[in-house]
C-alpha cells in the first residue's frame, strides 16, 4: 500500500512540476478559495486512476500558474484491492482510505498539505485540527471526475506549522 501511495504521490508531483504548457481553452478545472483568495485554473488539469493488487488510487492535479508551478494535487487511496474509489464523501478521519491535498505555491516552495497522515499525527500530539480535510466525489465515469473539497492545509503537512484554509474547492478533470 505504501508503494501505491508513493507511486501516486510521485506521479502527482511530477505532473505539477513538469507540465509547463498552458491550455486555457480546457473545460476542466480546479477552483478553490485559499485563505480568502480565489484560485481558478482551467488548464493543465488532469486525473489519474491506478488499480493494483495492493489497492486503488485516484489523483486530480492542476497547475494554477505554469509560469511558476503553483498548483494543487488531490489524492484518494484505498487500502484493499477490492475497495474501489467511487462517488461519495471521503474524510481524513477515515481509516479505510488515505486522502491528501497538497498545495504548492511555486515550484521551489515548501508545500502545504493535509490528509490522514497530518490528522493522525495531530491527534497523536494533542493538536486540534479545526477544519479537517473532506473530499466529495460527485461523479466519476471512465472519462472524467467531478467533486469538491475543503479543509485546513499545513506547511510541510505539520499541523503545528503555518496553516492555510481551503474552502469552496471544486474540480472537474479528465482521466489520462
Amino acid at each position: 500500500m505504501k508503494r501505491l501511495f508513493f507511486l501516486t504521490s510521485v506521479l502527482a508531483i511530477l505532473s505539477l512540476s513538469c507540465n509547463k504548457s498552458h491550455n486555457t481553452g480546457s473545460a476542466y478545472y480546479i477552483k478553490a478559495t485559499l485563505d480568502g483568495v480565489s484560485k481558478n485554473f482551467s488548464g493543465n488539469v488532469s486525473a489519474t486512476s491506478v488499480h493494483e493488487a495492493g489497492g486503488n488510487a485516484v489523483s486530480v492535479n492542476g497547475l494554477f500558474s505554469s509560469a511558476n508551478g503553483e498548483g494543487f494535487n488531490l489524492s484518494i487511496v484505498s487500502h484493499a484491492a477490492n475497495v474501489y474509489i467511487t462517488p461519495g464523501i471521503y474524510a481524513d478521519t477515515m481509516s479505510l482510505y488515505t486522502i491528501a491535498l497538497t498545495y504548492v505555491p511555486y515550484a521551489t516552495a515548501t508545500s502545504y498539505s493535509s490528509g490522514n497522515l497530518t490528522s493522525d499525527s495531530a491527534a497523536h500530539h494533542g493538536i486540534t485540527i479545526v477544519n479537517h480535510l473532506n473530499v466529495t466525489i460527485s461523479e466519476m465515469t471512465n472519462s472524467d471526475i467531478t467533486g469538491s473539497f475543503s479543509g485546513d492545509i499545513f506547511l510541510g503537512g505539520d499541523a503545528s506549522a503555518d496553516k492555510k484554509m481551503v474552502t469552496s474547492g471544486t474540480f472537474y478533470a479528465k482521466f489520462q
